[in-house]
């Protein structure tokens, strides 16, 4: 009798640990943040019926007088411009001209943020000075 709540347990464990490992994607794509402009700048193209899955992120801000921001939104249509919100708060940079500010989040396994179903990743920028970097990302539904 004492085989049954141990088999019962042990199947409940395995189910358990699929289920987080189904919730904490491993990402294995890269793009590239390159963004010059004070604009919104389409970083992963959407693809319908799935969500894009961040699970980290290193960017370079680099300083200007006045300090640059940069900020990772979703949304659809060209740079994101349709139903566009924000996946993470502001991040500035230095106001000194030339200054690096480093901005790294996360890493391969579990994502940090995500997209809604069907959304493009995008990053906004306020400065002109360049904003350089890489993400870490997958897609699934």
């Amino acid at each position: 009798m004492k085989t049954v709540p141990a088999f019962c347990l042990a199947l409940c464990l395995l189910s358990l640990a699929s289920s987080v490992a189904a919730q904490a994607p491993h990402c294995e794509q890269t793009a590239t943040v390159d963004v010059a402009a004070a604009a919104t700048t389409q970083i992963v193209a959407l693809l319908g019926g799935q969500r894009i899955y961040v699970c980290g992120w290193h960017v370079n801000v680099i300083g200007a007088a006045g300090p640059p921001t940069i900020k990772f939104v979703h949304g659809t249509g060209t740079a994101c411009a349709t139903g566009i919100a924000d996946l993470t708060p502001v991040h500035s940079g230095s106001t000194t001209a030339g200054d690096i500010v480093q901005w790294t989040f996360g890493g391969p396994d579990g994502a940090v943020i995500r997209t809604s179903v069907g959304s493009a990743l995008c990053v906004t920028s306020t400065s002109t000075s360049p904003q350089r970097g890489i993400v870490l990302f997958t897609r699934a539904p």
